[in-house]
């Protein structure tokens, strides 16, 4: 379950509608998803009874959410997620 904390604010605390909406912001920037990094790609491993044509579908959804992947990490990921 997640811990959500609400801040109070004493009644008239925000001076104008700016300082308002930057509160508001910055309250719930911790709600902003994670981009993926290639680092990632190390978390991905093939499970048990999964094919290879099936973890590799998985691993590329993981690898299209990176802005700018590192060629050489993604297929040393790749490899080392392939169960023996």
């Amino acid at each position: 379950m997640n811990d959500v904390r609400l801040v109070q604010y004493s009644f008239r605390s925000v001076g104008d509608i700016a300082e308002g909406f930057c509160l508001f912001v910055s309250h719930f920037a911790v709600n902003k998803t994670k981009l993926q990094e290639t680092a990632d790609l190390i978390k991905v491993k093939q499970s048990k009874g999964e094919s290879v044509k099936q973890y590799l579908r998985c691993f590329n959804e993981v690898v299209v959410q990176i802005p700018q992947p590192n060629e050489g990490m993604c297929v040393e990921a790749f490899i080392r997620g392939i169960r023996s």
